[in-house]
This record gives C-alpha cells, structure tokens and sequence, in this order.
C-alpha cells in the first residue's frame, strides 16, 4: 500500500494511495504547490485590471472578476463544511453546502414576497454545486482546495472574497427589503417610522446568516458566534451609514466590506475586542447572556422507602 500523505488542512495522516502509487504523488504534488495557488488569483485579479472600490462592492465589470469572486466564496463555503458533512449522502452533502452558501439568499427576499436570488442569478447553484464536487468527490483537487484554503495566505485571499460576497448578499437584503416597503401598496408608510429600520435590518440579517440558522438550528442564535454577529452589525452599519449619516450607498457597501476583511482575518484580536464590547453591554442590559441550566432532580418513592 502507498505510504500516507500529512494533509496539511486539517492536520491528520490519511492514506490517499490507495494502493495507487501515481495518484498518491499527485495528491503530494498538490499539497506542495497549494499555498502557491492564492497568489495566482491575486495576480489574476490585477491582470485583469479590477478596481479597488468596484471589485469590493462585486460591482466590478472586469471579464472573470464577477465569476472568480463567486466560486471562491463557494470553495471557502464548502472547505468550511467540510468535516460537518464529509460522511453524510451525497445529496445530503449538497444540500447542506448549498443552504451554507446561500440559505439567506432565500430566507431574506420570501420574507418580503420576492424570488429567491439563487433562483434569480442561476449561475450561484451551479458554482455551488461545482465547489461541492471539488472539494469532497475528485481526490486531488479535495487535497488541493484543502490545503490551499488551509494555508496562511490562502486563508486570507480567500476570506476576503469570502467577505466581498456576503457584504454583497447583506446589502442586497437590506436594499431589497427597503424597496419592497417603498412599493408596498396594502400599507403604504408606518404611521411613526418614515424610514422603515425592522424589515431591512432583518432581511440584511438573514442575508448573512440564514443558512446557519438553518442548519445549525438546535444551538440557536448564539452570541459567542461570529457569524451571528457580523450578519447583525454589517446591516445595522451600512444601513446606519446609509439612512443616518447619508453616505453613498457603495461607498458604505466598500467600508462595511473593509471592516468584514479584517475582522475575518485578524480572528483573535477581533475576539477580544468583541468578547469585551459584548461583556459589558449584557451587564448595562440585564438581559441573560447564556441559557438557564434546569438539572432534573428525581423524587424519591415513598413506597420504596417503606
């Protein structure tokens, strides 16, 4: 049998041989040169000539730009469920990696009587599913997204296209909610709010974090997850930067971006920063930060006594 390769991403000896010597050196080949592959799509990037402000805002019209951004944020998605759903069926898998992607795609616009965007914009179902494929069902290219996800650099590139897109979904749920309250015809202004808040700050919410909550149901909204929180304070920023302060709409798009790139790649520091901040306003609240713990207590039986 083939001797067995360190798999870098997640730190385990597996034997990707099989007995066959030639796909156990390409596996290895593509451990080696991954790390390598982050620094192709930056330079692809500036090849092609993408701006700072329209590749931040995915408004950038440079050939590829649009669909390289997409399907990195579906490999990141998928690298990231990975160990959830790695011996699940197939279809099972899929679905899961799929809600992952762009469950709040169609939680936000039903919540307003909209289409879902993946339905709208196709081409996401099938970059998820061709992310899916890659990373658990073709061998080498499993190692090599793995690895290339995993490593320092590519942890970082990946995460700002990471970032680039779900600031894009956040937005669009907020703008699409604040249009879908502007065209509404049953009623058509709240009587105290001229600008509507609840509605676009939920769908911009749901926008970042609905397909956790879906599939992540039984742990709840949990505050000490980061995903929980950057899908409520991205919308109540640009919203905020938006309908307060009166900036331009991508221009608070691109800042809300920013701040998502650095918190995704600076995590422990963000942590702190955020463990803090939330520490202190649960105690100038009083609202209960962690559920209360019931510990059943057994009552004796009187006749087993007797």
């Amino acid at each position: 049998m083939a001797t067995s390769a360190f798999d870098i991403f997640d730190g385990e000896e597996h034997d990707v041989g099989k007995g066959d010597d030639y796909r156990t050196s390409s596996v290895l080949s593509a451990l080696r040169y991954a790390p390598i592959f982050p620094l192709s799509l930056l330079a692809f990037v500036i090849y092609q000539g993408a701006t700072l402000k329209p590749f931040l805002t995915f408004t950038d019209r440079t050939p590829w730009i649009w669909e390289l951004t997409g399907m990195c944020y579906m490999i990141k998605v998928a690298h990231d469920q990975r160990e959830t759903v790695k011996d699940w069926y197939w279809a099972h898998s899929l679905l899961a990696t799929a809600v992952a992607a762009f469950g709040g795609g169609f939680l936000a616009p039903l919540v307003v009587a909209h289409c879902p965007v993946p339905l709208v914009e196709e081409t996401y179902f099938w970059m998820v599913v061709a992310a899916w494929y890659l990373t658990h069902n073709w061998n080498v290219s499993s190692y090599f997204l793995g690895a290339t996800v995993s490593a320092p650099l590519g942890r970082v590139v990946f995460s700002i296209f990471f970032s680039i897109f779900k600031t894009n979904q956040i937005v669009g749920g907020c703008e699409l909610a604040a249009q879908a309250l502007f065209n509404e015809e049953l009623v058509p202004n709240s009587r105290y709010f001229n600008t509507p808040w609840a509605a676009p700050l939920l769908c911009g919410f749901l926008s970042g974090c609905g397909g956790g909550l879906v599939l992540h149901s039984e742990k709840g909204l949990g505050g000490g997850q980061w995903a929980i929180r950057a899908s409520f304070l991205a919308p109540v920023l640009y919203y905020s930067l938006t309908r307060k302060w009166e900036y331009e709409p991508l221009e608070a798009k691109m800042i809300v971006c920013v701040v998502r790139i650095v918190a995704e790649v600076l995590t422990e520091p963000r942590d702190k920063i955020f463990g803090f901040l939330t520490a202190v306003a649960y105690k100038a609240t009083g609202v209960r930060r962690t559920p209360a713990i019931v510990v059943p207590i057994k009552k004796a039986n009187p006749e087993a006594e007797a």
